[in-house]
C-alpha cells in the first residue's frame, strides 16, 4: 500500500436516551512498515496492528452554573428503574493481589441492571454520568485526581456522588458512587463498602 486507508466511522452511543452525540472518530490505517508517517494529531495513539485512530475531543466542564460539553450543557439521564440503568465501574490495579477487589459488587450490580462497563478512566466514566450516557458509575482505591473534577461536573449536571454509605465522597477519593440522583439510594442498597467481605 502506497497510502494509508482512512475510514470515516460515525459512532452511535449505545445508550438510548443520551442526547449528545457520540464523537466521529476518524482512523487511518497505516502500514506497519518501515518510513510509515505518524499521524500529526495530538489526540491520536497507536494501535498494536500498527493503525493509528484520532478521536474529536470532547470537553467536559463546570463554572458553578451547570455542567457542558462542548460549551452545551450537560443533564444526567432520566432513568428511574436500576434494572434498565447502564452502570460503569472500575477496578483497582491491585486487583490481582487484594481480596478487596469489587469483584462482589460487580456481581451485585451486572444481575441488578440493563448492564455495567469499565472503560478504565473514573474520570470519564463521571463525565458520561453526567452527560446522560451511564445512568451510575461507582469504584473503590481511587485518588483525588481521579474524582474531583468529575463529581463538580456530575453534581452541576443534576446527579449525586457520595461515598458507598451516602457520605460526601472523601477527599482521598477513595470510594465513590455517582448517580442519576434517582438510582443513588437503590445503589446505596446492593453495594458493600469497600473493606468489607461476604
Amino acid at each position: 500500500l502506497d497510502s494509508p486507508k482512512v475510514g470515516e466511522i460515525e459512532v452511535r452511543a449505545h445508550h438510548r436516551r443520551t442526547q449528545i452525540p457520540a464523537p466521529k472518530l476518524t482512523c487511518s490505517y497505516l502500514p506497519a512498515r518501515r518510513g510509515a508517517r505518524p499521524l500529526p494529531s495530538r489526540s491520536s495513539w497507536s494501535s498494536r496492528a500498527g493503525g493509528a485512530c484520532a478521536v474529536d475531543v470532547e470537553d467536559f466542564g463546570a463554572v458553578g452554573d451547570g455542567a457542558t460539553l462542548n460549551g452545551k450543557p450537560l443533564r444526567v439521564s432520566n432513568e428511574a428503574t436500576l434494572v434498565n440503568a447502564l452502570a460503569a465501574t472500575g477496578f483497582a490495579y491491585d486487583i490481582h493481589q487484594s481480596e478487596d477487589d469489587n469483584l462482589a459488587n460487580f456481581a451485585r450490580m451486572i444481575k441488578a441492571t440493563r448492564a455495567v462497563r469499565r472503560d478504565g478512566s473514573a474520570a470519564l466514566d463521571l463525565c458520561y454520568v453526567a452527560a446522560g450516557r451511564f445512568d451510575a458509575f461507582w469504584e473503590f482505591k481511587l485518588h483525588p485526581w481521579d474524582v474531583s473534577a468529575g463529581v463538580v461536573i456530575v453534581e452541576e449536571a443534576g446527579g449525586r456522588c457520595t461515598d458507598v454509605v451516602g457520605d460526601p465522597v472523601p477527599r482521598s477519593g477513595a470510594e465513590i458512587i455517582a448517580s442519576n440522583t434517582a438510582l443513588h439510594d437503590p445503589i446505596l442498597e446492593l453495594l458493600e463498602r469497600h473493606g468489607q467481605h461476604n
